[in-house]
This record gives C-alpha cells, sequence and structure tokens, in this order.
C-alpha cells in the first residue's frame, strides 16, 4: 500500500526538489570549475588544482552535500511522479551530515578564517569572495533551509547529534595525519598557529564542540514539525 502523500507535503517536496536542484548544480559547476582552474582567492591557502581542490574541508563539505542533495532531487522526482510519500531514512540522514557540515564550514568561514584575513591585512569578506561566496555562504544557507525547514519526514532523537559530526570528526584526523604525523599538507587553516601543535588538541575540541552544537541546531528544527518519530 502507497504511503498518503498528503498536499502540504507535495508542496513541501517540491520547495525541497528546488532547493535541493540549485544546491547540487552550484556545487557541481563550482567544484568542477575548481578542479580544473583551482580555488578562487576566498579560499585560504594556496591556490589547489586537481584532487588537491579536494585538501580542504570547505571543498569536501559542499561534495558531500551536493552528494546529498543529488540523491533528494531522485528520490523526490520519483515520489511526485508515484505520488507517494517514500524517502528512505538513511537519504535524510546523510543529508543531516551534510548540513552540518556546512554548517561548521560558515561557522568556521565567518569566525575564524574571515578575522584571519582581517589579520592579514585583507577584507573580512574576501573569505566569501567569487567560488567561496558560493561554498562558505549560499551552499550552507540552501542546505540548512532545506533540512531544517522543508524536510519533515523523522524526528531524529539527541544522539544523532553524534551522527552528524561524523564527516567533521573524520576529516580532523585526516589532516591531523597529512599536517604533522607525515607532513604533506601545509598547515592551510593555521590550526597549529604558526607550528603550535600542542594547540591542536584545543582546536579540535572547538571544531567537535561547534560541530556538535551545528548538529544540534538542525536537529532541532527539524523535529519541530517532523510527522514520524525516529528513535533509532
Amino acid at each position: 500500500m502507497k504511503e498518503e502523500f498528503p498536499e502540504f507535503q507535495k508542496k513541501k517536496t517540491i520547495a525541497s526538489l528546488i532547493v535541493n536542484d540549485i544546491l547540487f548544480l552550484i556545487v557541481a559547476i563550482v567544484a568542477s570549475i575548481g578542479i580544473l582552474a583551482g580555488a578562487g582567492d576566498g579560499q585560504v591557502g594556496t591556490h589547489v588544482i586537481g584532487l588537491e581542490y579536494l585538501k580542504p574541508y570547505t571543498m569536501d563539505s559542499n561534495i558531500l552535500s551536493g552528494i546529498s542533495a543529488l540523491l533528494l532531487v531522485i528520490f523526490y522526482i520519483r515520489n511526485l511522479i508515484q505520488k507517494e510519500e517514500k524517502t528512505p531514512k538513511w537519504v535524510i540522514t546523510f543529508q543531516m551530515m551534510g548540513a552540518t557540515s556546512l554548517l561548521v564550514t560558515f561557522f568556521t568561514a565567518a569566525f575564524f578564517l574571515a578575522p584571519l584575513k582581517v589579520l592579514m591585512g585583507e577584507s573580512y569578506f574576501s573569505i566569501f569572495s567569487k567560488d567561496m561566496f558560493f561554498f562558505h555562504f549560499v551552499d550552507p544557507i540552501l542546505a540548512f533551509l532545506s533540512f531544517a525547514a522543508l524536510e519533515k519526514h523523522y524526528k531524529y532523537s539527541k544522539k544523532m547529534r553524534i551522527i552528524g559530526m561524523i564527516p567533521t570528526i573524520i576529516y580532523s584526523f585526516v589532516y591531523l595525519f597529512m599536517v604533522v604525523i607525515i607532513k604533506k599538507w601545509d598547515d592551510f587553516y593555521y590550526f597549529t598557529f604558526g607550528g603550535k601543535y600542542y594547540m591542536i588538541p584545543v582546536v579540535f575540541l572547538v571544531i567537535y564542540a561547534l560541530a556538535y552544537f551545528s548538529s544540534a541546531l538542525l536537529i532541532k528544527f527539524h523535529n519541530k514539525h517532523s510527522i514520524n518519530d525516529w528513535k533509532n
């Protein structure tokens, strides 16, 4: 038996379809240009090209959300065609992980990287210039809007906040390994403050707290009018 597809949910599905279409297209276009030509001036560190473009968390978080947006688009088109509400829990959870990562990207850019730019004698808004206008600002807003306001399928328990942190935790260990252990990457995020390795635990704790806050914020808004409880 098909699940009921009420009119209000149909409207939200169409709205989410539009938002996630835009998000996916932005990521696909900006990332493709970046891989071919390198990151724009808004990105901290040297201009990277090819697979090097994937080194920063900014790029990875946006690509993660781009993939989740594409998944939503596919399922929502199917739902509209079949006139049923049937979106797997794992798709929405994957979206939550991507949206959390993008909020971490936004908050890091706004409250750490942008002030760092000012200390370097540049404009605060230089971190949001060119391609980073989309990756540091537009995409986080779209991802937040989609998950917090338009996806109302499942209500998440508090322990699911940890799930939203997973991409950030994984990247932190990759960054630690590449920068400190094998020294293949420069510290392009300046998390060691110029080689002060004792600052890494403090910085990572702040990042984890930020990821937890971002995940909790998303889930709080998402749960407000969600239809079904999901306590798994």
